[in-house]
């Protein structure tokens, strides 16, 4: 049952800018994903013998774990983020829905596994880790 209103996850598309000609690569059409918010706390502990804990607000590293179930849409596509893999790189990702731009921010692919039955679609699973602050709009 859908909801009214909602953000369904209907034609949402990766892309990734290609430097240095400054042009976007599409890598393909998104058939699911899961996003991470996760928060790395910074804590004080003293183990003397009035011992504490304290654990920092608003301190640590936040970060974004976002994985992407995809079809590739070109070999290009699916050759590009097999290099950013690959190379360990960062990279500026943008995630469209019906073309319009929904964020763009830079990630780094930490995983990519490629599954597909013969004479199918090349599908895969890309793993993508932040490494700057962007919003839940993905």
């Amino acid at each position: 049952m859908a909801t009214t209103g909602a953000l369904d996850g209907t034609n949402v598309f990766i892309e990734v800018r290609e430097q240095p000609g400054n042009t976007w690569v599409t890598i393909g059409g998104q058939l699911s994903h899961t996003e991470t918010l996760v928060s790395n706390l910074i804590e004080i502990t003293s183990k003397t013998a009035d011992s504490y804990r304290e654990i920092l607000p608003s301190k640590g590293i936040q970060q974004i774990d976002y994985t992407s179930e995809i079809i590739f849409s070109s070999q290009i596509g699916y050759e590009f983020i097999r290099t950013l893999a690959g190379n360990k790189s960062i990279a500026e990702f943008r995630m469209s829905q019906e073309g319009d731009i929904v964020t763009t921010a830079n990630l780094m692919v930490v995983s990519l596994v490629d599954v597909s039955a013969d004479n199918e679609a090349l599908k895969g699973t890309v793993n993508l880790i932040s490494s700057d602050t962007f919003g839940w709009n993905l």
